[in-house]
């Protein structure tokens, strides 16, 4: 089985093309936005800063965060419940890999005005010393 924590990678970039770090918006407005192609089916590292997070990955250009859902007892699910992140904690979730003409979104939500939520690719191919 092949394992990608094994080849875990650190942000890197030309001076020219973008680097592998994309900087969000973190505010209590809903957001959907495309993942690149290059960071499908990859470790993507989260950090969000200044707020929690709520977050999932969907197929769908319209999906949105709730994060009025309420936990119970008997465990309470539905079809928008992000996952958690506390400000400034970090994760690294699988990006999912999609069939082509499928595009994977990025959903998310902060608690309050934030500062930023950060992502990067972190497993893949890293960048070799020519091309920094």
């Amino acid at each position: 089985m092949y394992n990608k924590a094994a080849e875990l990678t650190a942000p890197g970039g030309d001076g020219t093309n973008n680097t592998s770090v994309i900087s969000f918006t973190l505010d209590a407005t809903a957001r959907n936005v495309a993942m690149p192609r290059d960071f499908y089916g990859q470790y993507v590292r989260m950090i969000p800063v200044g707020a929690n997070l709520y977050w999932y990955f969907s197929t769908s250009s319209s999906a949105s965060v709730d994060r009025t859902v309420a936990a119970s007892a008997s465990g309470a699910r539905a079809a928008n419940l992000g996952s958690y992140i506390a400000s400034g904690t970090e994760r690294q979730p699988i990006c999912p890999a999609a069939n082509p003409g499928t595009t994977v979104y990025l959903v998310w939500q902060g608690d309050a005005a934030g500062t930023f939520l950060q992502i990067e690719k972190s497993s893949g191919r890293p960048l070799n010393a020519s091309e920094l």
